[in-house]
């Protein structure tokens, strides 16, 4: 290596004084660093196109004052599902499939009103009390231990080997 170097500086000759490049590799803070910033800009873009961009483009989705509003859909299989619709003080149940849009009914709105308190009245069940049900676990889970419930116990056990 010594020698190929050598002989380089000479076929250079005497005008061309350029030092060779450098033998030392970047530091691995600096490439760490680099990475995370990348990483910090990548994530924040993704952020910003989920938080903003994809909002105007899913129809349905769109935020703003409309007067047309979707307020519940319930999928009947992969292809069809029923939609509630709200337009202009309207409430119109629609089935939706392969291309195609059927109204199916105008609702009253005391009808929607009413479903909706029932809706409030009666919350879905947490996935953890119906686990806890059907595995006949019916008691609540128990009292996290704090650090003063530490101390008596170790009291009550110091007092049951003193006597």
């Amino acid at each position: 290596m010594y020698r190929l170097c050598s002989l380089m500086f000479l076929l250079a000759g005497p005008g061309d004084a350029s030092p060779l490049p450098s033998a030392e590799l970047p530091s691995y803070g600096g490439l760490l660093l680099k990475t995370i910033l990348a990483l910090v800009i990548v994530i924040g873009l993704a952020y910003a196109l989920l938080r903003w961009g994809l909002k105007r483009l899913m129809p349905g989705h769109a935020s703003g004052g409309g007067e047309i509003s979707i307020l519940d859909r319930q999928p009947l299989d992969s292809r069809r599902q029923v939609v509630l619709v709200k337009a202009y003080g309207r409430y119109l149940l629609l089935g939706v499939g392969d291309g195609s849009v059927t109204l199916l009914t105008e609702l009253e709105a005391e009808a929607v009103a009413e479903a909706e308190r029932r809706r409030a009245a009666h919350p879905p069940k947490r996935f953890a009390d119906v686990l806890r049900s059907a595995l006949g676990r019916n008691k609540p889970p128990p009292e996290p231990i704090t650090p003063s419930d530490h101390s008596d116990d170790r009291q009550a056990d110091k007092d049951r080997r003193d006597e």
